[in-house]
């Protein structure tokens, strides 16, 4: 509401200043645009100085916001130099730019900077952009998302704090650099300066808002593929593989980073090729028809084998699979295996190859057959000669492509078994890990993983427990071995696996379990959740316990009993007949704890001609709160 009425505009400035006086603080900027819109410019400079004196800045600031979307542009100034006249805080300079966000008119866009740089020295700028950096102030992102022309004249003053000392200051700076909506192009070529910072923060602040700037700054980080630095390598390629399709003009020079000598490097460049999309597709057929290096051709070809299968790959493929270099040639095998059917016009040079007298093409070979084809039975006596090769590597995968391929046949058994046995641990735990694929695992299997539960290697018991859960068999003499891997270590993800097995293997684990819980307070909590997870058969071995003289176990007993809820009733009522009164103590205690469900089961109890009983069951009910009870 608007409390003044439209004035000459010739009234005196002691008159402003009067109604201004009468205006309290809370009152909106619009009733001052009103009234400075009615008075003329030179009467309004008292005017203004009493606002900006005695105003709190949030009202200011939307004083100024309003003002900026006026057409006056003289007015606007005199707000601004005003500003600064009474407030000398840097953060004066922040609020300003946020007024400057919301100018509206292209007549003060047109002549704001010279205006602005002639309000504030450029050394005083810098200076208050560095405390305001710094500071990480809030309104940092406003600064950098300022539409059009706005911000173009202080692309100076972001070029000088990125030099800035203070690696706090660099820090800031990069990362509003990257949300700048203007000149990204020259923004780009600032901030690929940085990916070779001291400071990894920085150099990773700086990849982030290269790929923030998307296509702006690919030709930047093209350029940047050439450093010597392997970091500054990786971190361009990490950037592009973030700007996805846009950066698809850096496909040649990504495919020649392929053969870096640095993994990480290669690993990136493999990265961001799958992340460039489809629209790489064809650069990187086209590259892996005409590449002589080795290496670039290996890595190409892990990617096209993620490719969906086509003819056109299957024909680049065949021409490639006699090239001289077998490492090359194993891969473009295996990539034909990836194109399944679509690869069955290179079935009679696979057969050949299968019968190689190097070990990793033929098994190589089989692999693609089997991948292309229906039938393997043919390819079963290679298999098997393959999974006595000296080389672990090649008897590791040909031992799970035999299960994979063969697994019904009579002689895969007797290969797993003698795997079991073998001296490399890989190859042995490869074999173990395949067992769940098999039809049927007899006893000696069985009784085979058992001994290696005892093991030292970490990684075998590991592997051992997994399997056996998937084996899905109640091993009771593997009962012993786990709950010794409980007792001997602090390995969480052992331990886990251990409690999953005794879990799966049910009530016989139940007291070996509470024996280990009574010693390792530790594992407490999880031992009690395993016992509570077998449920109703774990209730007789819990009640059982209650008559022993160890206090601990007694209370873990009556909590896991608890626990179980429902299916523990019955065997909790009927505990309560028991002479034994530890018994008749927990099982009162547990029973007044589980409430639901637990009248209804006392009833027989109540009927029982024995005093003594129907006492122990009133005392049940009188301590959750029955308070009638039917005779």
């Amino acid at each position: 509401m608007i409390f003044w009425k439209k004035q000459n505009k010739k009234s005196a400035s002691e008159e402003i200043n009067q109604k201004l006086s009468e205006l309290p603080q809370q009152e909106t900027p619009q009733n001052f645009i009103y009234l400075l819109e009615n008075y003329p410019l030179q009467q309004t400079t008292l005017s203004l100085e009493k606002i900006l004196s005695d105003w709190s800045i949030d009202n200011i600031l939307g004083l100024g916001k309003q003002l900026a979307t006026l057409e006056d542009n003289k007015l606007f100034f005199k707000f601004i130099e005003q500003f600064f006249v009474c407030k000398e805080e840097p953060e004066t300079v922040i609020f300003s730019l946020q007024i400057l966000a919301n100018v509206k008119s292209k007549k003060i866009t047109d002549c704001l900077f010279d205006k602005y740089l002639e309000i504030f020295p450029a050394h005083k700028v810098d200076a208050i952009f560095s405390i305001a950096v710094r500071k990480e102030h809030p309104d940092a992102e406003t600064i950098a998302l300022m539409s059009g022309t706005c911000a173009i004249p202080f692309l100076w003053l972001w070029q000088k704090t990125l030099k800035n000392r203070q690696s706090k200051i660099r820090l800031e700076t990069t990362k509003i650099l990257g949300l700048f909506p203007w000149q990204q192009t020259k923004i780009a070529g600032l901030l690929v300066s940085l990916l070779e910072d001291k400071k990894s923060e920085i150099c990773k602040a700086a990849a982030f808002s290269l790929a923030r700037l998307g296509k702006y700054a690919v030709p930047s980080l093209i350029k940047t593929l050439v450093k010597k630095d392997s970091r500054t390598r990786t971190l361009a390629i990490w950037s592009l593989g973030k700007i996805g399709e846009d950066a698809a003009n850096a496909i040649p020079y990504l495919v020649s980073s392929l053969s870096d000598e640095d993994t990480k490097v290669v690993r990136n460049a493999k990265w961001a090729l799958e992340n460039i999309g489809e629209s790489a597709r064809d650069s990187i057929l086209e590259s892996l028809a005409a590449v002589e290096n080795a290496k670039q051709r290996i890595a190409l070809l892990s990617l096209v084998a993620n490719f969906p299968p086509s003819e056109d790959i299957v024909e680049i493929l065949l021409n490639l699979i006699d090239k001289p270099n077998d490492d090359s040639r194993e891969a473009v095998i295996r990539c034909l295996g990836k194109m399944k059917d679509k690869a069955k016009p290179a079935i009679k040079k696979l057969k050949k190859l299968s019968k190689s007298k190097i070990p990793a093409v033929k098994l190589a070979a089989i692999f693609a057959l089997s991948q292309i084809e229906d039938k393997h039975q043919d390819l079963h006596p290679m298999l098997f000669q393959l999974c006595s090769d000296e080389s672990p590597d090649i008897r590791q995968e040909a031992i799970q492509l035999t299960v994979n391929i063969a697994k019904k046949s009579s002689k895969t058994q007797r290969i797993l078994m003698q795997s079991l046995d073998d001296k490399d641990n890989k190859v042995k735990k490869s074999a173990i890990e395949s067992l769940p694929g098999l039809p049927e695992v007899d006893k000696k299997m069985l009784s085979k993983l058992r001994s290696y539960l005892l093991e030292d290697d970490r990684d075998l018991r590991l592997a051992i427990m997994k399997t056996m859960l998937d084996l899905d068999v109640k091993d009771y003499e593997s009962i012993g071995p786990l709950i010794n891997i409980l007792q001997s270590g602090d390995d969480s993800e052992c331990n886990e696996y251990a409690l999953l097995n005794l879990q799966a293997i049910g009530e016989r684990s139940v007291i070996p379990l509470m024996k280990v819980l009574g010693k390792n307070t530790k594992l407490r909590k999880q031992i009690s959740n395993t016992i509570a997870e077998i449920s109703e058969p774990a209730v007789p071995k819990l009640l059982g316990l209650l008559k022993g003289k160890n206090a601990n176990i007694r209370k873990s007993a009556i909590k896991i009993l608890e626990r179980i809820g429902q299916p523990a009733i019955p065997g909790l009522v009927n505990a309560l007949k028991e002479d034994n009164f530890w018994i008749k103590k927990a099982a009162t205690i547990a029973l007044i704890n589980i409430k639901e469900n637990v009248s209804e089961q006392l009833v027989e109890l109540l009927k029982s001609d024995n005093k003594e009983w129907r006492q122990a069951g009133l005392a049940v009910l009188k301590e959750i709160h029955i308070d009638t009870l039917e005779r």
